[in-house]
């Protein structure tokens, strides 16, 4: 929606016929993504109007500026609840950091952040929460168990940033209710649920 706003906004400016308005997100097709690599028409300014997804995972060669906002959507999990929710916030300090090194990957460059150097300090945290603190853990306790580890809870709380102890045993008996696991490991459905997960990841990937 914002990048929607965002490139309307710049349309309807009184410079509009100076720029070539791009979008850049996740829920964009291969085909349309791949629009913000060619060189914009003949006296034309490109402008790519990007999520996250612009941070690391491409580099385009004719960007010389980038504009941070110093927010992100990010998702966030309540283990007490099972409600997930997506959520803007600061970004962390290492993602503005790669958000800068965007300008000028092949040429000199410049970052304008739209944000003060105590929010910088104050308001960021040095790098973003993992994954595994941020998301529902079915899955992941469904890969655990494929690997044919019994005691999910203690291999789980093993890991470097451990996820909590709620958030486990909540997932551990919604697959239990679904008879996706029991006392023995996997079940058939279990089993399931795994290839089809490792199947669309790999296609997400």
């Amino acid at each position: 929606m914002e990048i929607s706003q965002a490139i309307k906004a710049i349309n309807y400016s009184s410079r509009s016929s100076h720029f070539h308005v791009l979008p850049l997100h996740a829920s964009l097709t291969p085909t349309e993504q791949r629009l913000v690599f060619p060189r914009p028409p003949a006296g034309k300014r490109k402008v790519i109007c990007a999520t996250n997804v612009a941070e690391t995972s491409i580099t385009i060669e004719d960007v010389v500026s980038v504009i941070d906002t110093g927010k992100v959507k990010e998702t966030s999990y309540d283990a007490t609840t099972g409600m997930i929710r997506l959520a803007e916030t600061w970004a962390s300090r290492a993602a503005c950091k790669q958000r800068r090194g965007r300008a000028g990957r092949v040429r000199v460059g410049n970052c304008y952040k739209l944000y003060t150097r105590h929010m910088e300090t104050n308001k960021m945290q040095e790098r973003p929460d993992p994954e595994i603190l941020r998301t529902p853990l079915e899955n992941l306790c469904l890969s655990v168990k494929s690997m044919g580890v019994k005691d999910v809870r203690t291999f789980l709380q093993s890991a470097l940033t451990p996820p909590d102890a709620t958030a486990v045993e909540s997932a551990l008996i919604s697959l239990e209710k679904i008879g996706a696991i029991n006392d023995n490991g996997l079940t058939g459905l279990g089993r399931h649920m795994v290839r089809l997960h490792h199947k669309l990841s790999f296609r997400l990937y």
